[in-house]
């Protein structure tokens, strides 16, 4: 196993790393990226950043807004909040999270804890989420990452996030900051004190067992093609706040063990001319390949579900999507 454990704290250079790791450097065993960020908040690959975010709150405090690679919700990220990447070739990871996720698991409950994959996509300690996971195909590779709260400020979240409110209906909660816990509340409840540092060598542990581990030392061309991924990406505005057209319908629904799907659209005599997928879906490849299918089509249902029935879906939405459903998001009973 390779190991890089970042000193830097600034969001858009770790998720420069996290990129290049995944995309441009070479390796021939599983991957471990571990990092923090300093008051971050991160936008999911295929949100709207403006309806995510209190944008006026977040600046006014100057925390960083940036837009990741993967899909799913938008998170915050504070020193008390520790990433982990874990990148590796996908024949040896499979499908879904668990594989990866299966190490913390066992660390969190080696510490008396009672920590359970639950939902799509999270962790959980006592019915609250304390993790939120992700992942990206990359032709034969897979980045899977997430966050473990350990001692983040949770107040911060409602400060600077906007909640979906259909969300949280079907999930029958009260509000984000009632949905988390911090990994640190929990232990101290069992008379248990850990510091942080502790806590993250005990993670490293977790993941090492009986593997040898080598650390990662970058080159110097390798650490400016990182700044240079940082630059022309991450710290584009474009990339995080891109704004698109004007449209003329937008449709939006929360689909059970999906998440939340907005798909916005424009017709020009009868033929779809413009497409634009919000949401918090686990989409693992760039939805990009699938708008290419559909415009130019008639806005028809049975001419779309032939689209749809010949793309994997699941690639864009996750495992519980079928094209019904996203038909019935796109026509909203409109029966054409």
């Amino acid at each position: 196993m390779k190991l890089l454990v970042s000193k830097n704290t600034n969001a858009k250079y770790n998720l420069a790393v996290e990129e290049f790791l995944t995309y441009e450097y070479g390796f021939s065993e599983p991957i471990l990226f571990i990092w923090q960020n300093d008051n971050s908040i991160i936008i999911g690959r295929n949100q709207n950043t403006f309806a995510e975010v209190n944008i006026d709150e977040a600046t006014k405090d100057n925390v960083v807004i940036v837009r990741r690679n993967t899909g799913g919700g938008t998170v915050f990220h504070d020193l008390g909040n520790i990433c982990y990447s874990y990148i590796d070739f996908a024949s040896n990871i499979g499908i879904g999270f668990k594989f990866v996720l299966l190490p913390i698991i066992e660390y969190l409950n080696s510490l008396g804890l009672s920590a359970e994959f639950a939902g799509r996509n999270d962790l959980q300690i006592n019915g609250k989420k304390i993790s939120g996971n992700a992942q990206l195909r990359a032709n034969s590779k897979i980045l899977q990452h997430g966050t473990l709260l350990f001692n983040s400020e949770i107040k911060k979240i409602s400060n600077y996030l906007n909640v979906n409110q259909e969300k949280l209906k079907h999930q029958k909660v009260m509000s984000a900051k009632h949905r988390v816990t911090n990994i640190d509340t929990e232990l101290k409840t069992l008379g248990v004190n850990l510091q942080l540092e502790d806590f993250k060598n005990g993670l490293l542990d977790s993941f090492y067992k009986n593997n040898k581990i080598q650390h990662i030392e970058f080159s110097k061309e390798e650490l400016k093609a990182i700044e240079l991924i940082q630059k022309e990406k991450f710290e584009s505005e474009k990339w995080t706040f891109e704004k698109n057209s004007t449209f003329q319908i937008s449709e939006s629904k929360y689909i059970e063990s999906v998440g939340f799907v907005q798909i916005n659209f424009n017709i020009e005599n009868q033929i779809i001319t413009e497409i634009k997928i919000y949401g918090d879906f686990l989409s693992t490849k760039n939805l990009n390949n699938l708008y290419v299918r559909i415009l130019g089509k008639k806005y028809d249902r049975q001419i779309i579900n032939e689209v749809l029935n010949k793309i994997d879906l699941t690639a864009f939405f996750g495992p519980h999507i079928t094209s019904n459903v996203l038909l019935d998001v796109l026509f909203n009973n409109r029966e054409k």
